[in-house]
């Protein structure tokens, strides 16, 4: 694989989406049931993964990894891409307001 703009957009994006995707899992309320019900099951693969946030960025990254480098083999990974651009787009989002944080508009109460 050679380096090219595209492959580094890609493996930003990727980065950016499984970033976003652990986010999501571990502290989204969305995926508190979800992350209950992931305690008490008896796989205990499963129950590592879905509590350990390092562990999930290691799946996560190989997921958005394969997919955004190969975007074009399918209407499938085609419609995943998509969905992971999503995810990359709300993860830079949310860093971005972190980093305003104090000088934003819609934080600061002196606007």
């Amino acid at each position: 694989m050679s380096l090219t703009v595209d492959n580094i957009l890609s493996l930003i994006l990727a980065v950016l989406a499984a970033w976003q995707t652990v986010e999501v899992i571990h502290h989204g309320s969305i995926f508190a049931s979800f992350r209950a019900y992931m305690q008490v099951i008896n796989n205990n693969f499963l129950r590592k993964l879905f509590s350990c946030p390092f562990c999930m960025s290691v799946w996560a990254g190989i997921f958005w990894g394969v997919i955004f480098l190969n975007v074009n083999f399918c209407v499938f990974t085609k419609l995943l891409g998509y969905f992971g651009i999503g995810l990359g787009i709300s993860r830079l989002t949310n860093v971005l307001n972190d980093l305003t944080y104090k000088f934003s508009r819609l934080h600061n109460d002196q606007f």
